[in-house]
């Protein structure tokens, strides 16, 4: 397969997979992701979660579904690179207000970008910067 089409390919991917975040759609979520998916977020120069497969991935993704109203990723530029994509996006989202008591107010909104790996055609590892 030329790497037109297998960037092509990665592109739908992840497009597919934002649209299901953003959506608040865990299971379309879970769709382009490997078994052995790793997930790492990291915010502030911490990483703040880490998960290793599927199961792990569904339950923290559902398990901070209430947290918001609603939350938006907007891709902004692509990086690719053989298995590897780095699109760096726009995030922003209203936070429920029993969680936005942990910050200063109940609308995130920051730049950051997101490390997406693959293998077989399926997201292997994402490094969330946002």
């Amino acid at each position: 397969m030329d790497s037109k089409t297998v960037m092509l390919r990665q592109q739908v991917i992840i497009e597919d997979y934002i649209r299901a975040y953003n959506n608040l759609d865990v299971d379309k979520m879970l769709e382009n992701l490997h078994d052995e998916i790793i997930y790492t977020n990291s915010f502030l120069d911490n990483i703040d979660t880490h998960t290793h497969g599927k199961p792990a991935f569904k339950s923290q993704a559902e398990s901070i579904i209430s947290d918001f109203i609603t939350r938006r990723l907007l891709i902004l530029t692509w990086t690719f690179s053989g298995a590897k994509v780095v699109v760096d996006l726009e995030y922003d989202a209203l936070l429920n207000s029993a969680e936005s008591a942990d910050y200063d107010e109940q609308f995130v909104d920051m730049n950051g970008f997101i490390e997406f790996w693959f293998r077989d055609f399926k997201i292997v590892y994402i490094n969330s910067f946002v």
